[in-house]
């Protein structure tokens, strides 16, 4: 399964590499991350199972939708309440990329 984004369509496997699983389509995707090895290509993400790409579509959907509606004006409209929360949930997020709990 590969997810574009809020997208999801079925590959086949056809080949496993060292490195790469090329598909069907002819897409070639890295074993490190799932995400395919053409510069040039939309975002694609492959995985194992349909539940799997689903749930990544939706993180991703979800992910460039709050950074497109993210702008000042939305911000100042916030209530102090609204804004600790959103704080406290990018202080937790930044705690979990650099290895805290």
């Amino acid at each position: 399964m590969v997810d574009t984004v809020g997208k999801i369509k079925e590959e086949l496997v056809e080949k496993v590499g060292t490195t790469y699983v090329t598909t069907s389509a002819q897409n070639r995707y890295r074993y490190e991350d799932g995400l395919i090895a053409d510069a040039y290509s939309k975002d694609y993400c492959l995985h194992l199972t349909r539940e799997q790409a689903e749930i990544s579509a939706l993180t991703r959907k979800l992910k460039r939708t709050i950074l497109v509606k993210t702008k000042l004006s939305l911000l100042e409209t916030m209530t102090l309440d609204e804004l600790q929360t959103i704080g406290s949930i990018l202080t937790n997020s930044e705690e979990r990329l650099n290895g805290g709990n």
